[in-house]
Parts: structure tokens; sequence; C-alpha cells
């Protein structure tokens, strides 16, 4: 393997150098080379396959002591392994919205190792300067430059200094995540380069981007921080388990497009990790409940009866009452917080916690009121 590996890179490197009659000439050689390299790689993979590889994983068989550990350390049927305080105690609430600089120094340092192995190589190209062909690492300089563009409210000196005194704002960090997930990759080292002292590398977007999710998700489970990577590379607060269900699979289909636009847009602003989203959201949830009103009929007071008679049901009067009593409050709430209206008598909610009180109440009766009329799947 490596004499077949010696000749054909010797054969590339040389015939560069070459005239076009001595490339040529060399072409035959070269191909043959390959042809051997590959035919050799095959027979070792078959070898590898059929006598080192216990039997139960080249037949996709796993052992009882695999299963049993699989019980135990695995979690939702996935390949991601629990600690074992995770494992006695439960994982941590997940609770925190703010980066601390205790995660941000394990995040940087995980984007500084894949620096280091090339995985961001084939977005930022450091290329061989004996075959330009190969990629043998990442451009630095091209990577700072597209990073300060695309997120120009992170300081730079700290992304390449990694420093956790100085931790960036949550909304940059989380930004670096998303800018990073798009652009790695899983790097490969395909063979050495023993006059440049450096590896070629391959690459694969798919596995790249998974494991850089999966550890990004580990450091947030076990600091207990409320946003998660999704797999299309998105970050998503996470929210309570119940109205998290609801918001995620929510198909809002009222019959009236301009309602189902201003809960679609509560639902996906409630879910961005800005907190100025979620105040924005709940503006929207407001304004799609006094719309609602009119869905049935124009007259709101009449609308909201007959909304509230259907979600309660014929026979129950003291539900029904309770749902008149939550659709009041929260409408004097609308009106006489700072939630639709911006004169200087609506009072501010001071906290996320409660921008997250009554979105929770709100959508928990939009969403009554459109499941009980069909409105909603």
């Amino acid at each position: 393997m490596k004499e077949l590996i010696r000749i054909l890179y010797q054969s590339f490197t040389y015939t560069r150098r070459s005239s076009v009659e001595k490339r040529l000439a060399d072409s035959d050689r070269v191909l043959h080379a390959l042809k051997g390299l590959l035919e050799s790689m095959i027979e070792e993979v078959k070898d590898y396959w059929t006598d080192e590889a216990p039997a139960y994983q080249r037949s996709g068989e796993s052992t009882d002591a695999d299963q049993t550990s699989n019980k135990v350390f695995l979690v939702h049927g996935g390949n991601e392994m629990l600690y074992f305080s995770e494992r006695e105690h439960g994982e941590s609430p997940r609770v925190n919205r703010e980066i601390s600089p205790t995660v941000w120094g394990g995040i940087s340092s995980l984007i500084q190792g894949r620096i280091n192995d090339g995985s961001f190589g084939k977005s930022f190209s450091e290329v061989c300067s004996d075959n330009s062909m190969w990629v043998c690492g990442v451009d630095i300089r091209s990577f700072k430059a597209a990073i300060e563009a695309e997120i120009p409210a992170l300081s730079l000196e700290l992304v390449w200094q990694f420093s956790t005194i100085d931790t960036p704002y949550t909304t940059a960090i989380l930004d670096v995540i998303e800018f990073c997930w798009r652009k790695v990759s899983k790097s490969e080292q395909v063979f050495f380069h023993g006059y440049l002292k450096h590896h070629h590398l391959s690459f694969d977007d798919g596995v790249g981007r998974s494991e850089f999710r999966e550890d990004i998700n580990r450091i947030f489970r076990r600091n207990g921080v409320a946003f998660t990577l999704t797999e299309g590379g998105r970050i998503e607060r996470i929210v309570s388990e119940t109205l998290s269900n609801e918001l995620r699979l929510a198909n809002f289909r009222t019959g009236d497009a301009q309602l189902n636009e201003l809960l679609e847009s509560a639902r996906q602003k409630f879910l961005s990790p800005s907190a100025d989203d979620h105040r924005d959201a709940l503006e929207k949830l407001w304004d799609a409940w006094e719309r609602l009103k009119t869905v049935v009929v124009d007259d709101k007071k009449l609308g909201s009866q007959k909304m509230l008679d259907e979600a309660a049901g014929s026979n129950q009067s003291k539900f029904r009452a309770l749902l008149e009593q939550e659709a009041m409050s929260l409408t004097k709430a609308g009106n006489s917080l700072f939630i639709r209206h911006s004169e200087t008598v609506q009072e501010r909610l001071e906290t996320s916690e409660h921008v997250d009180y009554l979105f929770h109440r709100m959508f928990a009766l939009i969403h009554l009121i459109l499941k009980t009329t069909g409105r909603v799947g």
C-alpha cells in the first residue's frame, strides 16, 4: 500500500514539473499505480470485515452485553451517552438563557479543535503548495474574514484567542454556532505528504455537521442551557415540554390567511433565542387573539362567546365560566400591559419570565379553541 502511494504521488509531482510530452508519457504509469492502489484498498477492506470484525458487527446484530449497555447508557434511542450523574439524578433543568464563560470556553475549544484538524478546510481551503488539487488544512485568514462579515457583533480577538474572560454576547455566540455548523465537515486524512510534512484531506459534510451538533448540544445539556442546535443547523430555545410539543407540531388552518400568518409568526419568534423576538411573539399572539374573535362573526363579543361555547362543550358550565374569566383576564392584560399598545399608561413587562408566563397562558387558550373547532393540526 505505501509503495503504491509513493509511486502515485511521485508520478503526480514529477509530471507537474515536466513538459507536456513527458506528462503524456507518464500517464500510463499514473493510471496503473492508481488502479493498483484502489485494488489494494478494496482487498484490505474485505479482509477487515471478513477476518477481523466480530460476527455481530458484520451481520448487524449485537450481543446481549451491547443490548444491555444501550438500555443503560443511550437516551431516546440515539447515540448520545449520559454521564453517571445524569443517569443517577437526571439531567440539569434547561433554564439558563445566557452563555456563561464556562460554556463559552467549552464551545470555543470545540471550534478550535475543528480548526486544528482541518474540519473547516472544505469551506476555507488551505491547499498544498506542491499540488493545488489537494486541501491540507484551514485558511485562517479567509475564515476570519467570513466570520467577521457575517457576525459583526463578535470580537475577532476573542475568537482567535478563545478567551473566557470577556465572553461575547449570547446572541453572538449562538450566531457563531450556526455559522460553524454551515461550514464544518468531517475531515479525513487521505495520505501523508512527506516532503511538506502535512496530510491531504477529504471531507464529509453530513457527518461533520452531525458530530458538531452532538458536541454542542452535549455542552448545552450538561450546563442546563435552554437552547438546542437542530438537525437543520438552527438554534432554538427549549420551552416547557408540554408547550414545546404543541408549538413545534402546530399546523394552523383557521380558514383566515392573516390569522394563520400571525400565529405562525408568534410560534417561530417564541422559539427564537432572542429575548426581543419573544416580546414580538407575545404581541403577534395577542393580535391573533383579537382577530380570532372575528373569524366566525364580525362582532367581537358574539364571536368570542361562540368560540368559548364550542371550546367548553354543552355540559361543562363551570369550565365554560372558567374560560370566560380567562379570556376576559387576558384581554384586559393586553390593554393594560405593554404588549399591543405603547402608550405611557401601559406597564412594561420587566423580565423574560413574565413574557413567557403570558405567552403560555394565551397560547394555551387559543390552541384549545382551535383544537376543539378543528382549526389546528
